[in-house]
């Protein structure tokens, strides 16, 4: 496989129910914060935070209407002397609140599971090549600036079980297969941060050939650094309630959001990449990002044609090209098909 790296935005996600940043926002604007904070049970401090903080998110909002939603905790928050005492963590909590509503609802999609099904056959068709101790997907980053974990749970979830029931999966031996599963490992990035942790089911931590393929630099990758470790399984019923809510915030935001720091080692990815693709990203998230494309670079984006001028102006050089059409997006259940075609 070539040096690939696939960076995903809000619209790779709309297939499993989770909303583009417009009608997120819409749905932050609309919250009844009160009847939320007696819901949740906040305290009165809890609340107060909330309501300051949702107040000056509603002014920026209104006031920047073209602004993701990292550019507006950024500007709110930019004030030198806010760093020690920042309010967009109360922001965050509200969008993760609306985001772990729609994991619990766990609506399935499917281009997740069809990229999953492609690399389960390349690594088949590879199993009876070489040594079990080599990343056979080392060649492949996932830089997501979502802050949902749809895409780590579809793509990891039953990876090996899938790879051993696979017609082409040549088995030599149960210490093949452990070794196998242990060293095939996918890194994904989240420059943004993350709703919540993952528990430890991702990782090769017990003896036996694990289930679920190992995902690696989700959590603690560049900047963003949580201050507490608090996991929740995909879709737990805990997600919503007050523990986790009041804690989202701390994995899914840092005062200063657009450092470069927070993208140095997804820039990196793209930097030693022969190839970038951009699935879900609207104009604004890709220009608004701290993403950097080199000259020269071939991206390829899920945008339709007439959107690549705009991104061209803020990004530089790179060689954009669409893989839609001139008026027409690529939608993301036709996009592992037309990866094939460049892999």
């Amino acid at each position: 496989m070539k040096k690939t790296v696939l960076i995903l935005g809000a619209g790779a996600s709309v297939d499993y129910g989770y909303p583009l940043w417009d009608d997120l926002k819409a749905q932050m604007l609309a919250l009844n914060l009160e009847a939320l904070a007696n819901r949740l049970e906040l305290d009165e401090d809890e609340l107060a935070n909330h309501r300051s903080a949702f107040e000056e998110f509603k002014e920026h909002a209104g006031r920047q209407p073209d602004a993701t939603l990292d550019r507006i905790i950024y500007e709110i928050d930019r004030p030198i002397g806010k760093r020690f005492f920042p309010t967009c963590r109360w922001v965050i909590n509200l969008a993760g609140h609306l985001l772990a509503q729609v994991e619990k609802e766990g609506r399935d999609g499917q281009w997740v599971t069809h990229l999953q099904e492609f690399l389960v056959e390349r690594l088949a068709q590879e199993s009876g090549n070489g040594s079990a101790k080599k990343n056979r997907l080392k060649n492949l980053t996932v830089i997501t600036l979502n802050y949902d974990r749809v895409f780590e749970h579809h793509i990891s979830q039953d990876f090996h079980v899938k790879l051993i029931d696979h017609k082409d999966f040549v088995d030599r031996g149960q210490g093949f297969c452990t070794d196998f599963s242990e060293w095939n490992k996918l890194s994904v990035l989240k420059p943004h941060g993350c709703m919540i942790g993952f528990t430890d089911e991702n990782q090769t931590d017990h003896a036996g050939m694990n289930a679920h393929l190992s995902i690696t630099g989700t959590q603690f990758q560049g900047f963003r650094s949580p201050s507490v470790r608090n996991v929740l399984p995909f879709g737990h019923d805990m997600i919503g309630e007050k523990d986790a809510f009041l804690k989202m915030g701390r994995w899914m935001y840092v005062a200063d959001e657009l450092e470069p720091e927070d993208c140095n080692v997804a820039n990196h990815a793209i930097r030693e990449a022969e190839q970038v693709f951009c699935l879900g990203l609207s104009p604004a998230g890709i220009c608004q990002s701290k993403l950097e494309f080199p000259d020269g670079k071939s991206v390829r984006l899920s945008n339709k044609g007439s959107e690549i001028p705009e991104i061209e102006k803020c990004k530089g050089r790179a060689c954009f090209e669409t893989l839609g059409s001139e008026r027409k997006r690529l939608s993301a259940i036709r996009f592992v098909e037309k990866l094939k075609e460049f892999l």
